[in-house]
C-alpha cells in the first residue's frame, strides 16, 4: 500500500571521550560517503533469552515515557516561544540505550528523570517489545524504527553493552575515526540519519558537534508513513482567519471535513482525536476555548490529565476545521535534562563504565531535530536527536474549529505511547 504523507523521527546520542584512548588510532580518514562500516565487536556468547514482556511491564514503560514526555514538553514550552514540535519517543529510546551503559549515581539520576521504573533486566526487553508492536508489517501504515552506534576505533567498549544494544535495539556498532576524521564522520552519520528520515533531517549534527574527543554516537530514527482514515477534501480547504495568542488575526488554509471522531467539549477545552488508517494511531488535538489559553493548558498537562481526556471523549459526528501546517524545530537538550534531574551525566564525574572502562565518558551535547507537515491526506514528520559525550454519546453533528493556538499529539491508542507532540501558535 502506498502512502503520500510519511512521518519520520531520528534521535542520536553523541558521546565524547576526554582521555586518551587505549590502542592505536587509524591514520586514514573515513570517506564522507563510506561503504558499510565493519562492526567494532562481534556478538558475545549467546545469552539466555529474556522472559516475555508482560502487559503490566509494557504499561509501566509507556506510563513512565509519557510522564517524561510531559515533563520535557512543559520545560521546553516555558523556555521557548512560538511553535513547538518534538518526538518524546525518539528521545526516550536513545536515552534508554545510553542508560544501558550508565552506573552508580549517573544511572540512578537517569532512572528518576526519565521515569524508568523497570529494572535494567526488564527495561530493555520492554523497549524491544514496544518497538516490535509498533513495527508490525500487517498494519496499514509504515512505522520503521532504526538504531545504530558509531564508536571510536581503538576504544574498547564493554561486550555486555554492545550485546544489549544489539539484542534489544537492533543497534550495531560501526567503527569510525572521530579523532582523525571528525568532519567526514559527521557527514556520514548525518547521511544515515537522512536516509532513515526520508531526507527530512539532512543535517542533525551541525559542524563542531563532532570533534576529536568524540568517542561514541548513538542514533535512533523513527519513520512513519500513513494517511488519515478519512482524508480532507482539498477542494474544501480555504483561507480563513487564525487568531494568535496576542489577538492578531492572520489568514491560513483551514481544511474541512465532517466525520465520525472521538470528541468532547466542556466549554473551556475542546478535544478531538482524528484516526489514521488502521485506527491504532491518532492525532489528539487539545483546543482551549480562549485564543490565549494555551499556556495555562501546557502548565497543567500531566499523565492524569491525559487519562481524564481519554475518559471524557466519546464518538461523535463532528464538523472539523484544522489548519494545514508545517513545523521545524531543533533543540540542544543538555540544559533541559540537567535541570530535570540528571546533571551527573553531563560532567566529569559521569559514570558510563558500562560502556567502556578504558576512559571516562560524559554527555557533552544532546541534539534533537523535528519536522512535521499536516495536510489533507495525512501527516509527514521527522525528528532526530543526538547526545554528545566527552571524555571525562448519541451521534450528533458538532463543530471543532482550530482557528487559534492548540496542542497536539500523535500517539498509539493501543499502548498509549506518545510518538510526537507539539503546539501550533501560528500555522506558518
Amino acid at each position: 500500500m502506498q502512502f503520500s504523507h510519511p512521518l519520520a523521527l531520528v534521535f542520536a546520542l553523541v558521546f565524547a571521550n576526554g582521555c586518551a584512548t587505549n590502542g592505536a588510532m587509524p591514520t586514514q580518514p573515513v570517506p564522507a560517503q563510506a561503504a558499510p562500516i565493519p562492526d567494532i565487536a562481534q556478538p558475545g556468547p549467546a545469552a539466555q533469552p529474556a522472559a516475555p514482556v508482560s502487559e503490566a511491564e509494557l504499561d509501566t514503560l509507556v506510563q513512565g515515557n509519557t510522564t517524561f514526555a510531559l515533563d520535557l514538553y512543559r520545560y521546553l514550552a516555558t523556555s521557548r516561544e512560538g511553535n513547538l514540535f518534538l518526538s518524546p519517543a525518539s528521545i526516550s529510546a536513545a536515552l534508554a540505550m545510553t542508560r544501558g551503559g550508565a552506573r552508580g549515581a549517573t544511572g540512578a539520576e537517569m532512572d528518576a528523570t526519565l521515569h524508568f521504573e523497570l529494572t535494567q533486566e526488564r527495561l530493555h526487553p520492554a523497549y524491544a517489545s514496544l518497538d516490535a508492536s509498533l513495527n508490525s508489517s500487517d498494519d496499514p501504515w509504515e512505522l520503521a524504527i532504526a538504531n545504530r552506534l558509531w564508536g571510536q576505533q581503538g576504544l574498547a567498549f564493554e561486550q555486555p553493552f554492545l550485546d544489549l544494544t544489539r539484542t534489544h535495539y537492533g543497534a550495531e556498532m560501526a567503527s569510525v575515526d572521530f579523532a582523525g576524521a571528525a568532519e567526514p564522520t559527521r557527514q556520514q552519520i548525518n547521511g544515515w540519519i537522512s536516509d532513515n528520515t526520508a531526507q527530512r533531517i539532512p543535517e542533525l549534527l551541525k559542524p563542531g558537534v563532532i570533534d576529536a574527543s568524540t568517542a561514541l554516537v548513538l542514533t535512533n530514527a523513527i519513520y512513519f508513513l500513513g494517511t488519515w482514515k478519512n482524508a480532507f477534501d482539498p477542494a474544501l480547504t480555504s483561507e480563513q482567519p487564525f487568531t494568535t495568542a496576542d489577538g492578531e488575526q492572520t489568514k491560513v488554509p483551514l481544511m474541512y471535513q465532517e466525520s465520525a471522531v472521538r470528541w468532547t467539549d466542556n466549554g473551556d477545552l475542546a478535544l478531538l482525536a482524528i484516526p489514521y488508517s488502521g485506527d491504532r494511531l491518532e492525532m489528539l488535538i487539545a483546543l482551549p476555548a480562549a485564543h490565549d489559553g494555551l499556556p495555562a493548558l501546557e502548565a497543567s498537562i500531566s499523565p492524569a490529565l491525559l487519562a481524564s481526556w481519554d475518559q471524557a471523549m466519546h464518538p461523535a459526528k463532528v464538523k472539523v476545521w484544522l489548519p494545514r501546517f508545517e513545523l521545524n524545530a531543533d533543540f540542544e537538550l543538555s540544559k533541559a535534562l540537567t535541570d530535570l534531574g540528571m546533571p551527573s551525566a553531563f560532567g566529569g564525574g559521569a559514570d558510563f563504565s558500562g560502556m567502556t572502562t578504558s576512559t571516562g565518558l560524559f554527555i557533552s551535547a544532546v541534539v534533537h531535530q523535528a519536522f512535521v507537515d499536516v495536510n489533507e491526506q495525512g501527516t509527514e514528520a521527522a525528528a532526530a536527536t543526538a547526545v554528545v559525550m566527552t571524555r571525562s454519546a448519541k451521534p450528533r453533528v458538532t463543530a471543532f474549529r482550530a482557528d487559534h493556538p492548540f496542542l497536539f499529539m500523535i500517539r498509539d491508542t493501543q499502548t498509549g505511547a506518545v510518538l510526537f507532540m507539539g503546539r501550533v501558535v501560528r500555522p506558518h
